[in-house]
C-alpha cells in the first residue's frame, strides 16, 4: 500500500546570536565550512551583506531532507556534493523571505552556503536541517527494492519529487501479471525490462486513483516498477 505522508520535524528554539557586528561567524569559503550535525540547528549572522557563511553535514543513509532559514534576514540557500557541484539553490520557498530546500540525498557529505539576497542588509539567521523521513525505497533502477512475484510491499511517498523502484525476477515466462497500487495517494507506475525499456504506464487505471497495469505475458528475465 502507497501512503502519502509528509511528516515535518519543527524546532521550537529562540535564535540567540552572540556574533558582534562585524565578526564573521562561520567560514566564508567551501573548504571552512563549519561541521554541523544532521538534524541539527544553528545559529549564524551575515554580517557584513557581503558575507557567505558554510556549513557541512554527512547522512548515513538515503534521506529526504529539509534545509531552510527561521531567522529574519532575506535569506538564500545553495546545496552542494562533497565535490563542490550544485545540487539545487532556494531563495524565499520558506515564507517570507527566507529559503526552504528540499532534496533526496544519497549517504555521504553536503555543504550549504548562507547568503543575503540585499546587498545592505545585516542580520541574524537560524539554518535548520531536518529529515522529512528516511526514503523507503530506491530512487533509481540500480537501488531497486527486490520483490518476489505475487507480494504486497509497501512504501511512502514523501513529496511529488520522491520516485520507489522495485525489481522482480521471472524464472520462466508467466502472465497474466497486474502490478498495482492500493492506497489513497494519487499514484503514477512504469513498467521497464531490465534494459530500461519502458514497456507500460499507467495513471489511474486502478481504483480511486491508484495505477494499474496488467501484462498478459512477461518472459523470464528481470523487470522494473517505478512508483
Amino acid at each position: 500500500m502507497k501512503r502519502a505522508i509528509i511528516a515535518t520535524l519543527t524546532f521550537a528554539a529562540a535564535m540567540l546570536s552572540t556574533v558582534a557586528h562585524g565578526q564573521d561567524d562561520h567560514g566564508n569559503v567551501f573548504a571552512d565550512a563549519t561541521s554541523v550535525a544532521f538534524p541539527s540547528q544553528t545559529s549564524g549572522r551575515i554580517d557584513p551583506a557581503s558575507d557567505d557563511d558554510f556549513f557541512t553535514f554527512t547522512l548515513t543513509a538515503r534521506t529526504q531532507v529539509v534545509i531552510d532559514d527561521a531567522g529574519s534576514v532575506d535569506t538564500a540557500g545553495w546545496l552542494y556534493n562533497s565535490s563542490g557541484t550544485l545540487l539545487t539553490n532556494n531563495n524565499d520557498a520558506g515564507g517570507s523571505t527566507q529559503f526552504r530546500i528540499v532534496q533526496t540525498l544519497d549517504a555521504g557529505t553536503y555543504v550549504v552556503a548562507v547568503k543575503t539576497n540585499i546587498s545592505t542588509e545585516t542580520g541574524d539567521y537560524l539554518l535548520r536541517l531536518y529529515d522529512v523521513g528516511t526514503d523507503t525505497h530506491g530512487g533509481t533502477r540500480t537501488t531497486a527494492t527486490s520483490v518476489a512475484l505475487y507480494s504486497d510491499t509497501s512504501g511512502v511517498i514523501y513529496n511529488s519529487s520522491d520516485e520507489d523502484y522495485f525489481s522482480f525476477t521471472l524464472t520462466q515466462a508467466a502472465g497474466p501479471i497486474t502490478i498495482q497500487t492500493t492506497g489513497s495517494t494519487d499514484t503514477e507506475g512504469w513498467l521497464y525490462n531490465s534494459s530500461g525499456t519502458q514497456l507500460a504506464t499507467d495513471d489511474d487505471g486502478g481504483n480511486g486513483n491508484n495505477f494499474l497495469i496488467t501484462q498478459t505475458t512477461l518472459n523470464a528475465g528481470t523487470y522494473y516498477v517505478l512508483v
